[in-house]
């Protein structure tokens, strides 16, 4: 499972996640017209440890999770979800055959002020600490 895939599972996982998003949750970005509310997540950083010319981790990517509702109320709501979810999660997310963290680190979070559809949003960052994985 990759890491993108065990983050997905994970909010899905969670009832109250899905209580608010329903199936929702999207990698990238929504899908033209999806209805409000929705989270959409990708990776926005990927540095690499190095050591003598080798890739020897630990590796923390970081990811961006966007919140989209049609009140400030339910975006505030969505996002506190989520980072209920993610923030100091460890070991393996994803369920079975899921993928092992060291840990989520909660980065913080920006309020979106001008979405084009004029919905409102927020954005969550996380770091994410994990080893090379086969």
């Amino acid at each position: 499972m990759t890491l993108d895939q065990a983050i997905y599972k994970e909010l899905a996982a969670d009832s109250t996640v899905t209580g608010l998003l329903g199936d929702r949750i999207f990698r990238l970005r929504a899908p033209e017209g999806e209805p409000p509310p929705y989270a959409v997540f990708f990776r926005v950083d990927d540095p690499q440890a190095h050591s003598c010319g080798n890739d020897a981790g630990p590796y923390s990517p970081l990811y961006q999770v966007s919140v989209y509702g049609e009140t400030q109320a339910e975006v505030d709501q969505t996002a506190d979800a989520i980072i209920s979810v993610l923030r100091d999660a460890s070991g393996v997310i994803g369920g079975d055959g899921g993928y092992t963290v060291k840990r989520i680190l909660y980065e913080g979070k920006q309020d979106i002020a001008d979405d084009p559809a004029g919905l409102k949003g927020a954005i969550l960052e996380f770091e994410i600490l994990h080893d090379a994985q086969a």
